[in-house]
């Protein structure tokens, strides 16, 4: 049984993320989704849910379902790294506006998976997913696929790394 609470903790936007639409999970063609805007997950419908109330997600949704062709024997494990913190320097563990009151920041880094770079951050929340699996993409530009015990759902890339101070060189 799929826990919409995690999924909404977990994979809706944040209360201070302004596109408010995003903060609950809405239903769509007979699903219930959650995102954030750079992940969205889909389970069976939940009922005390409504429809999106912007229509901005919907099309794209719909886009990347009805271009979607799944090849069972390419299926994979999500790779993952471990989310570490990286202890304020502005406070020293106290708290500031800076770090939001933690004392601390979340290392942001970078997973390879397939020609494609993902966050770890949200590596680690798909791999929580029961029986999770993803397809490696063979382009770092495009959503990746993943599919879990319940749902599936979609992950944008991190967009590639590029050097500016090396092309202002030339």
């Amino acid at each position: 049984m799929i826990d919409i609470e995690y999924l909404r903790k977990n994979f809706c936007a944040t209360p201070d993320d302004p596109r408010f639409y995003l903060h609950e999970p809405f239903n769509l063609d007979g699903h219930t989704i959650c995102t954030d805007g750079a992940v969205f997950v889909r389970v069976g419908l939940d009922v005390k849910f409504t429809a999106c109330a912007n229509e901005k997600p919907v099309p794209i949704i719909r886009r990347l379902y009805s271009a979607l062709v799944i090849d069972e024997s390419i299926f994979t494990a999500i790779p993952t790294l471990p989310i570490r913190h990286k202890i304020c320097k502005y406070c020293d563990r106290e708290g500031c506006e800076t770090c939001n009151n933690l004392g601390y920041f979340l290392d942001q880094r970078r997973v390879k998976c397939g020609a494609a770079e993902i966050s770890n951050e949200y590596a680690n929340k798909i791999a929580t997913l029961f029986k999770c699996q993803i397809i490696l993409p063979i382009e770092n530009d495009k959503p990746i696929y993943f599919r879990f015990d319940g749902g599936d759902g979609f992950l944008m890339p991190m967009i590639p790394f590029i050097d500016t101070f090396a092309n202002k060189r030339r």
